[in-house]
């Protein structure tokens, strides 16, 4: 078993590396589940991106922002440094549960500018991830590869409480004139994607996992929007 997943990664990504890296090993079987990275690419122009939307996603620099645009750095929008400083009027919050619960390489709060909630409904991305996750299957299976797909689980969902609302920081790290997508815009997007996976995988008649019906939406088993918890690793296993 072989694990090709990267931070910051799309399904173009993982068409690449499947073209590039994975068929070089002859696998037997590919799995492969996304929507959250690929949603985040609809967004507007905000410190990740710059220029309007290219269904290449190369408007978009996400870990190579800094070196993309020197000068106008990522790392000027988040501030770690404890945060007693930071004006409620100014900065929200975002709580860093991390894996086992205790932070992420010792950071256990973020502070981002403050934005407001809005409804987003404008994923141009979508068209992009349905075309690479095709694109993935027909050359996986020229390559004689089986095939898995699944859904992404999330966190969303409409009656998170306050604290676990906390913990979710893709809109607000990709908020755009200090609006943000909502909980109930990034439940809806996160169903579209979904849905996209779901309807290929009928088509292509390939192997299919609903991972998002699956995995519990609570913090024991993801801790942020997308990220899983030990436990929701052993169950994300055990279901596939």
């Amino acid at each position: 078993v072989q694990n090709l997943a990267a931070e910051w990664h799309t399904s173009q990504h993982d068409l690449i590396k499947l073209m590039f890296d994975a068929r070089e090993f002859s696998p037997d079987l590919v799995i492969m589940f996304h929507a959250i990275n690929d949603l985040i690419r609809s967004f507007g122009e905000n410190v990740f991106s710059e220029g309007e939307y290219r269904q290449d996603y190369r408007h978009y620099f996400g870990a190579a922002t800094n070196l993309a645009r020197p000068g106008r750095t990522a790392m000027n929008f988040f501030n770690t440094a404890g945060g007693h400083w930071c004006s409620d009027f100014r900065f929200q919050q975002v709580r860093i549960a991390g894996p086992e619960g205790n932070g992420l390489n010792g950071m256990l709060t973020m502070f981002f500018p403050k934005s407001q909630p809005v409804e987003f409904t404008d994923w141009k991305s979508l068209p992009a991830f349905e075309r690479n996750e095709r694109e993935f299957v027909r050359i996986a299976r020229q390559a004689g590869m089986e095939v898995m797909l699944a859904t992404q689980p999330s966190l969303f969902r409409s009656d998170l409480s306050k604290q676990d609302q906390e913990v979710l920081v893709f809109a607000k790290t990709h908020q755009s004139q200090q609006k943000h997508a909502s909980l109930e815009s990034m439940i809806a997007g996160m169903e579209k994607f979904n849905d996209v996976t779901r309807k290929i995988a009928k088509d292509e008649q390939v192997q299919f996992v609903d991972l998002e019906k699956e995995v519990p939406k609570t913090t024991d088993f993801v801790y942020d929007d997308v990220h899983f918890t030990r436990r929701g690793n052993e169950r994300v296993a055990e279901v596939i």
